[in-house]
């Protein structure tokens, strides 16, 4: 697989050029490629790499891999309930080009660190400009729990056919979201 194709390469890489490259990968893909190493080589690679880089990868690896949290990214776009739509799609461009970000098929409302409802990029296209985030948001968006195992989260992707699921604590506090294709990913991976 591609994972374990570029596992190979980083095992033969320094670990300062290993860092390196795994600073240009989404948040999850790195996690996955340094779960999967020799713990050592691992550590010595996260302790080259960008401080706040390391601390997104070392939280990612603490989840399982057959967890809600271990198939999330922390790359993802948020905003207030209060922007507008036509500010929104600004800033969703802007963002896209300053950053990775691996999914735009939603935004993500937050409200003091709390997910208080999404939007998908199409409702946000389609809305009238001077309508809220919040007015056009869906308020009870199907969303996981961080520790939830990955065969309850794929029903989930199933059963409301989503293409993104927030994962939340407990106080409802926004951790991470997965997308489809870490899903599909990650039952390819069950398959073989």
């Amino acid at each position: 697989t591609d994972t374990e194709t570029t596992q190979e390469l980083l095992v033969v890489q320094n670990e300062e050029r290993a860092a390196d490259i795994l600073e240009e990968m989404a948040p999850d893909k790195a996690a996955d490629i340094l779960g999967d190493m020799q713990e050592e080589k691992a550590q010595e690679i996260i302790n080259q790499m960008e401080t706040e880089d390391a601390e997104t990868v070392t939280e990612l690896l603490e989840y399982e891999d057959d967890t809600a949290g271990g198939l999330m990214t922390t790359e993802y776009l948020s905003f207030p309930p209060t922007m507008m739509a036509v500010t929104a799609v600004q800033e969703l461009i802007k963002a896209s080009q300053d950053k990775y970000i691996e999914t735009v098929y939603d935004a993500f409302i937050v409200d003091n660190s709390k997910l208080v409802g999404t939007v998908s990029l199409r409702e946000m296209l389609i809305s009238p400009g001077h309508r809220s985030l919040g007015e056009i948001m869906n308020k009870k968006p199907v969303v996981v729990d961080p520790e939830e195992k990955a065969k309850k989260v794929a029903e989930l992707f199933s059963k409301y056919n989503l293409l993104t699921m927030p994962v939340v604590q407990k106080g409802g506090e926004l951790e991470g979201i997965i997308t489809v294709d870490d899903v599909v990913e990650f039952l390819m991976r069950k398959w073989k």
